[in-house]
C-alpha cells in the first residue's frame, strides 16, 4: 500500500477513535421516556453542517446539512426520522435503546467536534391491567376492611388519595365504616417517571354487596328448606304406609 494511504487510513483511525471513545460529555441531557413512544433528541446549535451520532460506542447515524443523511445502525432503520436542525427522533422506544447518546456536531468554519449527550431512560408504559385493587372485610356490621393495591411491574410507586385524606404513600390502608367520610371513593395510583394509572373504589359499596351476597344466600338457604319440607313429609308417609301394607 503506498505511504499516503497508511497515512490516510491513519488519520480515519484516529478520528473514529476520538469520537468513539472522547471525554465524557460536559453536560448531559436527561430523557424518560416510556416504551413504546416517541422521542426527539434536538441539536440546538446554529450553522451545524454534519452530525455523528453515538450510541454504546458504535456509530448509528450522520446527518449532513446539504445531503443525504445515513442511518448506518441497522436496529434504528425505519426507526429513526432526521428532523430539522439535523436532530434524531427514534420511534417505538425499547428497553433495549436505553443509554448514552452522544452527538458529535461540526459546525461551519470549524474542525473541532462539540459534544452533546442524552441520557435515555425508558420505563415500562403502565396500563389499568398492571394494577390491582384488593379488599378484605374485617367488619361486615359496621363495614371495616383493610385495601391494597398491587402492581405487577417493577420500579412503580403505590399511592392512595381520597378526598379529605390527601395522598398516601402506602399499599396497604384500613377503612373504618363509622368514620365521617363513609361515602368517600379511595383511588390507588400507581406510577413511575414516564406514566401513570389509577384505579377507584367506593368502600361502602363493597361493604353493601357483600351483606347481599350474605342475605340472598340465606334466603336461598331457606327456599329451598321450604320448598323441600312438604316433600320430605309426604315422602315419609308414603314409605311409612308401604311398610306397613307389607307387613
Amino acid at each position: 500500500m503506498p505511504l499516503y494511504l497508511h497515512f490516510w487510513t491513519f488519520l480515519v483511525f484516529s478520528l473514529t477513535k476520538a469520537v468513539l471513545c472522547s471525554a465524557k460529555c460536559p453536560d448531559t441531557t436527561k430523557m424518560i421516556i416510556a416504551e413504546g413512544s416517541d422521542v426527539t433528541m434536538p441539536i440546538n446549535k446554529d450553522s451545524v453542517k454534519e452530525v455523528i451520532w453515538v450510541f454504546k460506542h458504535r456509530y448509528i447515524a450522520k446527518t449532513w446539512a446539504n445531503r443525504i443523511s445515513e442511518i448506518s445502525d441497522p436496529a434504528y432503520k425505519g426507526r429513526m426520522d432526521i428532523k430539522p436542525g439535523l436532530s434524531i427522533m427514534i420511534k417505538n422506544v425499547t428497553e433495549e435503546d436505553e443509554g448514552l447518546y452522544t452527538a458529535n456536531v461540526l459546525r461551519e468554519n470549524t474542525e473541532d467536534y462539540e459534544q452533546l449527550c442524552y441520557e435515555l431512560k425508558v420505563y415500562e408504559k403502565l396500563s389499568a391491567k398492571d394494577l390491582q385493587i384488593h379488599h378484605r372485610i374485617t367488619d361486615s356490621k359496621n363495614c371495616h376492611l383493610n385495601l391494597s393495591c398491587t402492581v405487577n411491574i417493577a420500579d412503580v410507586t403505590v399511592s392512595w388519595n381520597s378526598i379529605g385524606r390527601g395522598d398516601t404513600n402506602v399499599a396497604n390502608i384500613t377503612f373504618l365504616g363509622n368514620s365521617p367520610d363513609t361515602d368517600s371513593s379511595y383511588t390507588c395510583i400507581a406510577a413511575n417517571p414516564a406514566s401513570s394509572v389509577s384505579r377507584t373504589i367506593i368502600p361502602r359499596l363493597v361493604c353493601a354487596e357483600g351483606r347481599s351476597f350474605h342475605i340472598k344466600g340465606y334466603i336461598v338457604q331457606v327456599t329451598w328448606a321450604h320448598m323441600l319440607g312438604p316433600f320430605s313429609y309426604l315422602w315419609r308417609i308414603y314409605t311409612h304406609g308401604i311398610g306397613s301394607a307389607s307387613c
